[in-house]
């Protein structure tokens, strides 16, 4: 071996034991692979707080990336960063040398934006408020702006018919702390006025739900049933099966609550337990059986009480080869008659084996003195369809020409 190939073989060697050196380095210490080299240390032991950040290593991590602007764009550079654990909220994070100062690093960035905004929140609340004050928070300011701002689009309804916001209520703090006091403060319920005719003021709030903050306007309209005013709309809901129109039609007819529970709106209708509703809703409501049935049943004469009582007949079930079947079941795999013919037969007598071997008479025929049915002479004997051969047949084609009937072919191209 010539002393070229020795150096050659050298540097080779020397090569890839620094590349398995710094590889055995960079796993040690669990750098990535673009952290180059060894770097400095820093001044200061580990453990020494900066504010809240504690310093995990004295060690720098020398880190290689890309700028990504200014005129070195797309350029290699290589910067040191320190390790560094927030105390605060126990996350771990670099910091760059460059940046590093007693002074300028107390937290980090997270937890500086939260402290400023809790800052911020104690010098306008008092104290840090929760998400259900600053959800109520958000109600008084889309009160004050419906009752004092004349471009809101519920202006109208409310400022502009005198709802105002009171003047104890005109701070937020106010508002947020005493509607919080009131009984069933929650995001579930609503804020409701008792008295609609008054403003925003102490006495006059409450929490309910949806239904019964609807039904506390001006324009709702309600009906006497009982010796009480009860709202239209839970009226149709809890009283009747009609529609909110049909009824509201009712009453500018002049019909009592009453005569509207037990109102039908056509014949059709049907009246069960003092309510009425449609034949669809009591055969889905209180029977097993389609709406046509019950339909049927009630036209031949059967009370709604009877037709709940009523159950529908098994089907007529019968025994073939040991085996129980319907008599559809039987028709559709032991014969190839029609269910109709099948049952035309059967009522006449027919036994349930004969019917597995009944022809039609206008179906059977005689080939080279052999009884057989038309299906099977079709195929035995030809290379057709039963339809085609059937046209053929009634045409007045023997059985013979049928037979010997060959499919043309296709036709040549001239």
């Amino acid at each position: 071996m010539s002393e070229t190939q020795d150096l050659q073989e050298t540097t080779r060697s020397t090569q890839e034991n620094v590349r398995a050196d710094v590889r055995t380095r960079f796993q040690a210490k669990g750098m990535h692979p673009r952290w180059l080299g060894d770097a400095p240390r820093l001044p200061y032991p580990p453990g020494t707080m900066f504010g809240y950040m504690q310093l995990l290593s004295d060690e720098l991590v020398r880190v290689s990336s890309v700028r990504r602007s200014g005129r070195n764009k797309g350029k290699a550079r290589s910067e040191l960063y320190a390790r560094f654990l927030c105390t605060r909220c126990g996350k771990e994070i670099l910091v760059n040398k460059a940046t590093l100062s007693r002074r300028s690093l107390s937290m980090c960035k997270e937890c500086s934006f939260k402290k400023t905004r809790e800052e911020a929140l104690i010098r306008s609340w008092g104290k840090v408020p929760d998400s259900f004050d600053i959800y109520i928070k958000k109600k008084w300011q889309a009160i004050k702006f419906r009752c004092e701002d004349p471009t809101s689009r519920h202006w109208l309804r409310y400022g502009g018919r005198g709802i105002k916001l009171s003047d104890e209520f005109q701070d937020p703090r106010i508002f947020v702390e005493h509607v919080r006091s009131l009984p069933g403060a929650s995001r579930d319920l609503q804020l409701d006025r008792i008295d609609n005719s008054r403003g925003y003021e102490r006495g006059n709030l409450r929490w309910v739900d949806n239904r019964t903050n609807c039904n506390n306007r001006d324009c709702t309209i309600t009906v006497r049933y009982n010796g009480t005013d009860i709202p239209l709309s839970d009226f149709v809901r809890d009283y009747t099966c009609l529609s909110y129109t049909y009824v509201k039609k009712l009453i500018d007819q002049g019909k009592s609550a009453e005569d509207i529970i037990a109102w039908r709106k056509s014949k059709k209708d049907i009246i069960y337990n003092g309510e009425a509703m449609s034949l669809r809703k009591f055969a889905m409501r209180y029977t097993d059986m389609t709406p046509t049935n019950v339909r049927k049943l009630y036209k031949s004469g059967m009370s709604p009480e009877d037709i709940v009582k009523w159950k529908k007949h098994e089907p007529r079930k019968i025994f073939y080869e040991g085996k129980a079947m319907t008599f559809p079941e039987f028709v559709r795999s032991h014969t190839n008659l029609s269910l109709a013919y099948a049952e035309k037969l059967y009522r006449e007598g027919v036994s349930v084996k004969q019917l597995t071997e009944w022809r039609k008479k206008s179906d059977v025929i005689t080939y080279k003195g052999q009884e057989m049915h038309f299906k099977d002479f079709v195929r035995d004997h030809t290379d057709m369809s039963y339809v085609y051969a059937r046209q053929m047949y009634r045409k007045g084609k023997s059985l013979d020409e049928i037979a010997g009937w060959k499919r043309p072919g296709p036709r040549s191209g001239i």
